[in-house]
């Protein structure tokens, strides 16, 4: 294919993109039921396509690598409907972790837009965003 046909396909397709990441660190408690509480904000960087719809899957782990590891907990996931290009969408996740996280420790939270793979997209590689460094209570 010419350069020009591979450069018009991409820009056919929906680019879902994690915009930001809020986790609320007053909600973060240490214990048998420990809550977490964050809020997302989902972007389609798209030019030209719209993209969706797609589910993003929140996560809690001990380091701040964004590739989704053995040792990271999947929290909850939430469903995100068709966006146009440029448009964004939120999300809130308040779920209990399921897991007796360690007082003190270093925690992250991560966010995986389109985690089923459903949407094809022009940048596979912006899907993911990890929170700043933050502590159970």
């Amino acid at each position: 294919a010419r350069q020009g046909d591979r450069e018009a396909f991409f820009q056919s397709l929906g680019d879902l993109a994690v915009i930001s990441l809020e986790d609320f660190p007053h909600h973060l408690y240490a214990g048998s039921d420990s809550r977490v509480s964050a809020y997302c904000e989902v972007v389609n960087a798209s030019t030209g396509s719209a993209a969706g719809p797609s589910v993003a899957s929140l996560w809690v782990s001990t380091n701040g690598d964004p590739r989704i590891g053995e040792d990271d907990v999947h929290l909850d996931s939430a469903f995100f409907g068709f966006l146009a290009p440029f448009a964004t969408g939120g999300g809130e996740f308040y779920v209990k972790t399921g897991f007796d996280p360690v007082k003190g420790a270093t925690h992250h939270l991560k966010l995986v837009v389109d985690s089923l793979n459903e949407v094809d997209e022009a940048d596979e590689e912006n899907n993911t965003w990890v929170s700043s460094p933050f502590t159970f209570q």
